[in-house]
């Protein structure tokens, strides 16, 4: 998609994921898989390289997805050197939910959007022998611990307690996730889009 911008020597058709870079947005749609991953990475690593003081505002609505990818998320979050402000509009469940939740920058919700944790999903049907089935059993549960670990860390909440509500979807509206933690505050679109305003 392009839109037009108008500078001194007349209108510009400029692509919008451009515009969006020059202004330090990124958004997180749909599945979190490897292609978000790298999408993700290759924009905060241009972002960084171009200011890594200025805040980079991370827009996220997605059902959840990949664990393995969404820790790569993870890890550039948590490393960024430029700030990142997450917002979510709409959904952040899942995966989803734990990346917004690890923001360290500030962490805000649309009146109306929801936030849901759960344990881990298996994707695909298992088979094979008994020894590969335990294998992947053994490695869902450590999946399982860290990201109650992660969640415990961000939201402050004992690690026990996080375990006991991730055995279920469990919902949040924005008002009750910041009350649990997992947010920060509630903002409209119009107080998220200000320009220096967190």
């Amino acid at each position: 998609m392009n839109v037009a911008i108008k500078s001194n020597s007349g209108m510009h058709e400029v692509g919008l994921n451009a515009l969006l870079l020059g202004q330090r947005v990124i958004y997180l749609t749909g599945e979190v898989n490897e292609a978000m991953a790298l999408n993700f990475a290759q924009q905060a690593a241009y972002m960084n390289s171009e200011d890594d003081k200025a805040p980079i505002k991370v827009f996220i609505d997605s059902n959840g997805g990949s664990v393995q990818d969404g820790l790569t998320i993870y890890d550039i979050i948590q490393g960024s050197p430029a700030p990142m402000k997450l917002y979510c509009m709409g959904k952040a469940y899942s995966m989803a939910a734990v990346l917004f939740a690890s923001g360290q920058h500030g962490r805000y919700m649309m009146p109306h959007s929801q936030l849901m944790i759960h344990e881990p999903l298996i994707q695909t049907g298992v088979a094979g022998k008994t020894s590969s089935i335990q294998t992947v059993a053994e490695s869902m549960l450590r999946t399982k611990k860290q990201l109650a670990e992660i969640l415990a860390q961000h939201t402050k909440q004992p690690l026990g307690k996080l375990e006991k509500v991730m055995k279920e979807d469990t919902f949040f509206t924005a008002q009750q996730a910041v009350e649990f933690g997992l947010a920060d505050g509630v903002k409209g679109f119009g107080d998220m889009m200000m320009g220096g305003r967190a």
